[in-house]
């Protein structure tokens, strides 16, 4: 996974949960439908619960834990 590709979000691997994406302005988030599409702007080390995905999704940044994005068209 690197900066361009598309990302499928999927909360803890479930398929029918919506996601919530995380903010850098603070508490919260915001939520989007389970399968929403995101594209990967940058790659960080995270926290104890995983690396993290700055991605743009609906039309807002956030973050996202690597593990919770599927890869479905990479960047070449």
């Amino acid at each position: 996974m690197k900066p361009g590709d598309l990302v499928r979000l999927f909360q803890e691997g479930d398929p029918v949960i919506p996601y919530v994406v995380g903010s850098f302005k603070g508490e919260g988030g915001f939520e989007v439908p389970a399968g929403s599409i995101a594209l990967v702007i940058k790659l960080t080390r995270g926290d104890e619960l995983g690396a993290i995905c700055h991605v743009l999704v609906d039309g807002r940044a956030g973050w996202a834990y690597r593990d919770d994005c599927e890869v479905i068209d990479e960047t070449e």
